[in-house]
């Protein structure tokens, strides 16, 4: 990983164009969340939002947030994107991502299309971002299902496929 010397300056900009305070720069975001962590042998916190992976068998949970509350966050340019749960899973000894993404401004309302996604052959309800993210999305009722990271694109849309998701905003 770069020194944090060497990681570029990142700044976010509210809806008027005006930069948003940063306590220093980094890649990091200025938006709080509130969000629990949690790893196994625990089990994730109850939150707003709940993932679950049991449907697929070897998939495992290793360590995640949850966020407590969904808030909406103003001054963000559209079309801005929280999670409100992520979960580390492995399966066959790879590590994927998985995540229900909301709309960050207004969380009751379902996010836009995802930036560059594009469907996947054969599947036309997942989209796959651009080939070096690893990453394929489903759109769920108010939210996106994300998946990143594991072995190879199948992989990604197995898990995608056998994963649950629930929101209560």
């Amino acid at each position: 990983m770069p020194d944090r010397d060497e990681l570029p300056e990142v700044v976010a900009f509210d809806t008027k164009g005006s930069p948003l305070n940063q306590p220093e720069a980094s890649l990091t975001s200025s938006v709080e969340l509130d969000d629990v962590f949690w790893q196994r042998p625990s089990r994730p916190p109850r939150g707003p939002c709940r993932l679950d992976g049991t449907q697929l068998p070897g998939l495992t949970a290793q360590w995640g947030h949850v966020a407590r509350r969904i808030r909406p966050f103003a001054d963000l340019l559209p079309p801005a994107l929280v999670s409100c749960i992520d979960t580390e899973y492995h399966l066959d000894n790879w590590p994927l991502d998985a995540a229900v993404v909301l709309n960050a401004a207004h969380p009751d309302e379902p996010p836009k299309p995802l930036h560059d996604f594009q469907p996947v052959p054969g599947h036309p309800t997942d989209f796959q971002g651009p080939a070096w993210h690893h990453m394929v999305a489903r759109r769920i009722p108010g939210a996106w299902l994300v998946v990143e990271g594991g072995r190879d694109l199948q992989q990604r849309l197995t898990v995608l496929e056998h994963l649950r998701a629930s929101i209560h905003v």
